[in-house]
């Protein structure tokens, strides 16, 4: 998926992709859209009208991929809370292994590497944390370490698909986050919002 020269284009991409890109929801929290639909792949090219999504220079393709997925799909949605299985992020036998950021807190912020196998953390809080981790383990993580402040970390980790094909291979991401950071995934269930498709069709062609 890419936006270039006010053209928004999809290759090869799902409903939940487009949902997830859309609306900024994990995949495995929208609910609800039938078999033939999800398994379906679809290809977009679209004009982005700047007068109607440009704030501040910027240009947001987002309204105008929920305004395609509701015209082109008939989609109709709603969120509500569920409660799901999802981790909580605690401190791990009481010494966790993250260093505090003693930096200029307005200095750059965020995660690098390939979000795959590793990652550099730099002046971030817990709860960026615990939705960073989100996104690897496709289940909601909540903040329950207590810790307060920004840290900065080095993360490296297998994929479960690398470890399943070499045994030899890194550590899990559960192992990695108690053995490098000193912190635990604890398992548990809790409210989690997600989206429930309502209703959905085959879309129509342009």
């Amino acid at each position: 998926m890419d936006v270039e020269n006010d053209t928004y284009s999809a290759v090869n991409v799902s409903l939940k992709m487009l949902l997830h890109q859309a609306l900024g929801i994990r995949e495995d929290l929208i609910l609800g859209i039938p078999r033939d639909l999800e398994s379906a792949r679809f290809e977009i090219k679209a004009k982005v009208l700047a007068s109607d999504h440009q704030s501040k220079g910027i240009l947001n393709y987002r309204p105008m991929v929920v305004s395609f997925l509701r015209k082109r799909f008939h989609l109709q949605t709603h969120t509500e809370l569920r409660r799901l299985p999802l981790y909580e992020l605690v401190v791990f036998k009481g010494q966790p292994k993250v260093e505090p950021f003693t930096g200029d807190v307005n200095s750059e912020s965020g995660f690098n590497g390939d979000g795959r196998t590793a990652v550099a953390a730099r002046n971030v809080p817990m709860d960026r944390v615990a939705n960073y981790l989100a996104d690897i383990v496709h289940r909601t993580v909540v903040n329950k370490t207590g810790l307060k402040g920004r840290y900065s970390f080095s993360l490296n980790w297998s994929p479960e698909d690398t470890r399943a094909a070499d045994p030899d291979a890194g550590p899990s991401i559960f192992t990695a986050v108690r053995e490098q950071l000193g912190l635990s995934l604890k398992p548990a269930k809790g409210p989690v919002q997600v989206l429930v498709v309502d209703h959905v069709e085959q879309p129509t062609q342009n």
